[in-house]
């Protein structure tokens, strides 16, 4: 029990990581240029504020249902559009459910203000944190990965997020939430879910889709997180046993890069950052802080021509306990622009 609450006090530490000011609205004017759910199946990069054009989107053009699984609403500008989107879409006749984590202050009064406008709107249960940000229109396009809903992540942070149309990842994302929806406290239990685009990735997955890869990189591995909670009373966890495989492969050749946020507003993170950046280093892994004005809050893992991007920060909760979706891809065009993104966080940032 103290291990959990150990890890559920990181994440709730760094909640803060969405959360802005209110703030002017530019760059989050809805487009109704939204993928068709007949186009063929796709699978795109929504990086730092391409995000909020990309679920605004979604949003106003959803013609039968909006699936939501997020980690909150922030009162601010930008989740108040959200909310405005998603009570327009409710009154056009959407079918509109929203799950939204419960330990979050602002949640219970977005439920209620949704509830009353005819949006299906819950928090979780206690017994789960819901770190997930998943978006599923009509069932036919799915958007995912770290971004909230906040004017800080929507307007200024490091955000990195997939837009996806292939029918069976989508289907299995709509499969998510909607056993979220119904059981929000426990964990689905879905048939995986993989084509030619990547694999379908959610609650427990992370360790068994990254391991892989880190073992068998022969060039490069680079990943970005907001947070690592590299506690020592845990040798045998699964974050160790990545950290374990990431030093292995500095020892064979492999260049490792690590990029952690450092935050002028949140000790805690940046405490357990500068803990794990000591224990990275020793190992030979190459470690650097994001700029201090620019929150990171991506989680992106890349091995040679593979990549995971999703909602998981690196931590048992993570990993193990929370509600958090992803994918799993080697698709070129893709992971060639996760890899200039990375690269361009790790040129301006500095070493730890």
């Amino acid at each position: 029990m103290f291990r959990h609450l150990l890890f559920l006090i990181f994440l709730l530490s760094i909640a803060a990581c969405g959360h802005g000011s209110a703030g002017p609205d530019a760059g989050l004017k809805p487009d109704t240029a939204r993928p068709d759910a007949t186009q063929a199946a796709s699978i795109k990069t929504v990086l730092n504020e391409a995000y909020p054009k990309a679920a605004l989107a979604l949003m106003d053009g959803a013609k039968t249902s909006l699936k939501l699984v997020h980690f909150f609403i922030n009162k601010d500008s930008a989740g108040d559009l959200v909310v405005a989107s998603l009570k327009a879409a409710a009154n056009r006749g959407v079918k509109v459910q929203v799950v939204l984590e419960h330990s979050v202050d602002d949640n219970p009064g977005r439920v209620t203000e949704l509830s009353a406008a005819g949006v299906s709107a819950k928090l979780d249960e206690k017994s789960i944190y819901t770190h997930a940000k998943l978006l599923v229109a009509d069932d036919a396009t799915a958007l995912f990965g770290s971004s909230n809903f906040s004017w800080s992540s929507m307007n200024k942070n490091n955000e990195a997020n997939l837009l996806v149309t292939d029918p069976t990842l989508v289907k299995f994302y709509a499969d998510y939430a909607d056993a979220i929806y119904s059981s929000p406290g426990s964990r689905p239990s879905l048939t995986p879910a993989s084509t030619a685009l990547g694999t379908a990735m959610d609650d427990g997955d992370y360790y068994l889709r990254a391991q892989p890869m880190i073992t068998g990189a022969k060039q490069a591995i680079t990943m970005v997180t907001y947070g690592m909670n590299l506690n020592p009373k845990y040798p045998d966890s699964e974050l160790y046993k990545l950290v374990g495989e990431m030093e292995k492969a500095v020892k064979r050749g492999v260049k490792v890069r690590v990029i952690l946020e450092q935050a002028d507003y949140n000790a805690s993170v940046n405490s357990l950052n500068k803990s794990a950046a000591a224990d990275l280093k020793k190992r030979g892994i190459l470690v650097r802080r994001d700029p201090l004005q620019r929150i990171t809050h991506a989680k992106v893992l890349i091995c040679d021509g593979e990549a995971i991007v999703g909602s998981n920060n690196w931590g048992y909760g993570g990993f193990t306990l929370y509600h958090e979706v992803g994918l799993k891809t080697s698709n070129a065009a893709v992971v060639g622009e996760l890899k200039s993104y990375l690269d361009g966080i790790w040129k301006a940032g500095a070493d730890m």
